[in-house]
């Protein structure tokens, strides 16, 4: 789940609800996909973490003791300033409780040796480079140590052998996936949905039965996630895969599986002239390889009085216009889990015929089951939910907004 603070940083959490590990292996998982147990400044940041809990065990936070003193901070290295205590705690029950944990908002100090769930955190980009692939049903970027961005592109419904899988992964300019960190391993397989399935990668061996990626010339790296046993060669089996594991196993050439294609995003810096609202994000259109400014505003307004301010940035309320879009959207509005926004999609011109402000065709719709149904006859104006999905609301009803302008 995402939170933007009061900064403007985009943080990411993700709960690990059925894990049962110590503190310290929990840290290390985190750390494994680039990020650390989670920390908090503020009530709405527990809060957003709370509403995302599906359970109701108890999770590690990076909160520790150490020193005679039992001087509390953070693993990120920072002082605990915020403090959500359980009264009575930290009592240091039995002279070992270094370690905290988030139950129902609020923090106990326990041994960090029990067997808890925990919570990762870790920053997330402040905009979106395109990333998109008419020939795919899913997509999902990530940022390697250097600051490159990497686009994956999966569509669920093809499988071939492993050349044709290349080439089909070539036709659209990309290759067939590489991954050489844990951090980009766990991201897309997380992001994609990949457990249950097998999956090419374009790895292969050469005749000394040493494995490398083959569009990195051969070229081999420290990850890798073999199964126990693998690679065995078990009968020419000479090209990578995942199984539904998510492990990997060297399998024949000519076997059918899924695949992932990838290739590199160029991506100029963040624009700073992006200004306005409470929250802001910077995307990129693959369709215009302009950048476009989204300003979430949160005090509610009328559509006319919303209107008004996004016309002063040089802008409109937000057209929605792709299912990456929608996910702009969405990572924006989403800092408080009951947030809907008023997007620039209304009727109000010729009813039952709804366009967007800004002029743009209407290449998709996103309507929650059972809408639009006009309650009452006066629902022209629409709010985009937190589940991503759309209802027709009274213009005249007060809501926040995101207002969009090019860059």
């Amino acid at each position: 789940m995402l939170y933007v603070d009061e900064n403007n940083k985009k943080h990411c959490f993700m709960l690990f609800q059925s894990a049962r590990v110590n503190q310290q292996f929990a840290k290390s998982q985190c750390s494994s996909l680039g990020a650390h147990l989670a920390t908090f400044t503020s009530y709405d940041e527990v809060m957003a973490v709370e509403s995302a809990r599906k359970q109701l065990d108890t999770l590690f936070i990076g909160l520790e003791a150490s020193g005679p003193l039992r001087h509390w901070s953070w693993v990120t290295g920072e002082n605990q300033g915020y403090t959500r205590w359980n009264a009575g705690q930290p009592s240091d029950s039995g002279g070992n409780e270094d370690c905290a944990e988030l139950t129902n908002g609020n923090w106990n100090d326990v041994p960090c040796s029990v067997s808890r769930g925990y919570v990762c955190e870790y920053e997330a980009p402040g905009f979106f480079p395109a990333c998109t692939d008419g020939a795919t049903h899913a997509n999902t970027l990530w940022q390697d140590p250097t600051g490159n961005w990497h686009c994956y592109s999966y569509d669920s419904a093809k499988t071939a052998s492993f050349e044709s899988a290349r080439t089909d992964c070539q036709s659209f300019g990309t290759h067939l996936v590489t991954f050489t960190h844990m951090d980009e391993y766990a991201t897309v397989t997380r992001n994609l949905g990949l457990g249950g399935t097998y999956q090419w990668m374009d790895g292969t061996e050469n005749n000394e039965r040493i494995w490398g990626w083959h569009s990195l010339n051969g070229e081999g790296s420290s990850f890798d996630l073999w199964s126990p046993g693998e690679p065995n060669n078990s009968g020419e089996e000479d090209c990578m895969s995942a199984v539904h594991s998510l492990l990997w196993n060297d399998a024949r050439c000519a076997s059918i599986y899924n695949y992932v294609c990838e290739r590199e995003v160029s991506v100029p810096l963040s624009p700073t002239t992006c200004t306005g609202g409470d929250s802001r994000v910077v995307w990129a259109d693959p369709s215009t390889s302009e950048y476009h400014c989204y300003t979430l505003h949160t005090t509610a307004l009328t559509k006319s009085a919303a209107q008004g301010v996004c016309a002063s940035l040089g802008g409109y309320l937000v057209s929605i216009r792709s299912e990456e879009e929608r996910n702009v959207v969405s990572y924006l509005s989403l800092r408080d889990a009951d947030r809907e926004v008023l997007i620039g999609f209304s009727d109000a011109s010729s009813e039952g015929t709804f366009a967007w402000d800004s002029g743009e065709p209407v290449d998709a719709t996103f309507w929650r089951s059972g809408e639009p149904n006009n309650s009452g006859g006066i629902e022209d104006c629409v709010q985009h939910g937190p589940d991503g999905q759309w209802n027709d609301i009274s213009c005249s009803r007060s809501s926040q907004y995101i207002c969009e302008y090019a860059l």
